[in-house]
């Protein structure tokens, strides 16, 4: 429960103010201290224009990244976190990389997979157990509606920042008036007359 409050309390911090790539460092450090077992955590977003995975944050700091995409893209596909271990069914770069056990982790807002949750270790007795999916998991979910928000709050300046400018071609009497009908729902398309 300790561990859960612990990455529960980045979103809730950061999630509400802040800089979307500082909290995902922080994430992937957060990561690395109470999961405590990985030894190296990757987190990976879908650009949303070209569907491609991009690469937003790695630990520990000069760690060389080692992602299975094929494991990454089916935690996205099926929307389920899963564990591997050394002497299963293994990707190409998982078996070339000396990794011993991996976890990969969806981010899901809204039924859609967002981005993945990589997570590695070398040791052989040191392997992923079930409460770490478990715990791995929840803070995803956690995580996964701290970026959503996050993006809420971008597109909703950008539509602000263009209605302001569209609104600049108005007399202050009229952009008032526009605006009050506009939170009350009653703006239509069309015109009225006034003398």
């Amino acid at each position: 429960i300790e561990r859960l409050a612990a990455l529960s309390e980045l979103t809730w911090e950061c999630g509400t103010r802040g800089l979307l790539d500082s909290m995902l460092r922080k994430a992937v450090e957060l990561l690395l201290r109470i999961v405590g077992k990985g030894e190296r955590v990757v987190i990976l977003i879908r650009d949303s224009r070209d569907n491609e995975l991009l690469l937003k944050a790695c630990g520990p700091p000069g760690a060389v990244p080692m992602i299975s995409l094929t494991s990454a893209k089916r935690a996205i596909a099926d929307q389920k976190g899963f564990i591997w271990k050394r002497g299963e069914d293994l990707t190409l770069s998982q078996r070339e990389a000396r990794i011993e056990a991996g976890m990969y982790v969806p981010l899901v807002i809204n039924g859609e997979a967002i981005g993945v949750i990589c997570m590695d270790c070398f040791c052989p007795q040191q392997g992923f157990e079930r409460d770490d999916l478990l715990l791995v998991t929840t803070f995803a979910h956690q995580l996964a509606l701290a970026i959503a928000n996050h993006e809420l709050q971008v597109a909703m300046k950008k539509n602000a920042d263009v209605l302001e400018r569209l609104l600049t071609n108005f007399s202050p009497k009229v952009r008032t008036h526009l605006l009050q009908r506009a939170q009350m729902g009653r703006l239509r398309l069309g015109g009225e007359k006034s003398v």
